[in-house]
């Protein structure tokens, strides 16, 4: 099922279909009324029928379209159904969420989202206490993707990297520094290279792949593939989540590191999609980005073009 038929369309039906409803039913009375009985148009003798100004004219196309069906006997419209899921999870495999204790696993995430208890980082467990969910997207960092999924691992090749060993650091304020560090390497200053490796990342990325695929049950419980793009120019969040239909795949995520313009992002996209990618971006928490989320400008500081 395509993303915008499982998570985008529903998301706008969800906020929109009360007061569809509403408008539905003045739309459906000023048809059988103007349709059916005998009340004609004001009409001005020098230029024929006028509008009534008691109606309402500011209705959805797509509502009158439909109630025009529905008084000509044509098909009501489908019963609405709201759905319920969660489009930005991080597991363990973070290296934000594992820095801050977590040790949940992607396949733990999953499990939580169908209702299943999991281990909390507390010692306890832990569970959904209404239904399980309907959606789950798990959209760990591009940024040293694979990194922290091989820190349990004592042949990890990461574990002698100094930022690593800092991290792990049982002294607090040595871990905290390790976790600053991150923090400012995602705004591009110093990019830790030894933990920024493609033969980690792309088995990490196909993994989360795979395991979106087999968690997918259509009509139960529905998984969207996606990641986050972490770009955080001075610290102020211009984030994304990507999120790809498939069956085709990138061969590995497009990264802050690659660019930390969002503009970039886009242009990498659109590549994606000449090769056969479907894939859209969403961003989130724009209300720490400082304004740069809705700039009126270009990310250079150029003037837009209309295009």
């Amino acid at each position: 099922m395509q993303i915008r038929d499982r998570f985008a369309d529903t998301a706008h039906r969800c906020a929109t279909s009360n007061r569809k409803a509403r408008r539905l039913g003045i739309v459906v009375a000023i048809l059988l009324v103007t349709g059916c009985g005998p009340n004609k148009p004001p009409t001005d003798p020098a230029r024929g029928p006028t509008r009534d100004p008691t109606i309402d004219t500011s209705i959805d196309p797509e509502v009158a379209s439909a109630a025009s069906k529905t008084a000509a006997g044509g098909p009501n419209l489908a019963p609405k159904r709201a759905l319920f899921g969660d489009l930005h999870v991080h597991s363990r495999w973070s290296f934000d969420a594992f820095s801050l204790g977590v040790q949940t696993t992607p396949e733990d995430t999953y499990r939580f989202a169908r209702g299943e208890p999991i281990e909390h980082v507390s010692g306890s467990q832990i569970a959904l206490t209404g239904p399980p969910l309907d959606f789950l997207a798990v959209t760990e960092h591009a940024e040293y993707m694979g990194v922290t999924a091989t820190l349990d691992d004592p042949e990890s090749p990461f574990l002698d990297v100094p930022i690593i060993k800092d991290l792990l650091s049982e002294d607090r304020q040595v871990a905290a520094s390790a976790i600053s560090r991150f923090a400012r390497s995602l705004q591009g200053e110093n990019i830790v290279q030894a933990l920024n490796q493609p033969q980690i990342a792309r088995p990490a990325w196909q993994r989360l792949i795979n395991l979106a695929n087999e968690h997918n049950e259509p009509g139960v419980f529905t998984t969207l593939v996606g990641y986050e793009y972490t770009s955080m120019p001075a610290g102020q969040n211009l984030h994304r989540n990507v999120f790809i239909r498939g069956p085709k795949f990138p061969d590995l995520p497009f990264t802050s590191f690659d660019s930390p313009n969002p503009e970039a992002l886009w242009a990498w996209m659109d590549k994606q999609r000449t090769a056969g990618v479907d894939l859209l971006s969403v961003p989130h928490n724009g209300n720490a980005s400082n304004g740069l989320m809705y700039p009126l400008t270009n990310y250079d500081g150029s003037a837009m073009s209309p295009e």
